[in-house]
């Protein structure tokens, strides 16, 4: 989709067509519409949005318990440390 936004033209990438069906594709252009006309970037909102999920799922709490658990299993003995994995 083609539009203006602070005085430059740009593009929002709405999908390839077999993966987007017509009426997606209709459904998230009123979408980046209704953004603009809130005057805000569809495009620099999407990528927000793809950076707030993948900040989430960096600090989930299975990523940080895997990570202590790899950091502190070295001060463990073998039986301790597959006990520990299990809790």
């Amino acid at each position: 989709m083609k539009y203006r936004f602070g005085g430059k033209e740009k593009l929002f990438s709405i999908g390839v067509y077999p993966e987007a069906s017509s009426k997606d594709a209709r459904q998230k252009r009123d979408d980046a519409r209704k953004l603009l006309s809130e005057n805000i970037d569809p495009t620099l909102n999407k990528k927000a949005i793809k950076k707030q999920q993948i900040d989430e799922q960096a600090y989930s709490f299975q990523h940080v318990s895997k990570d202590w658990y790899e950091f502190t299993k070295a001060k463990w003995s073998d039986t301790h440390s597959q006990r520990k994995k299990k809790y």
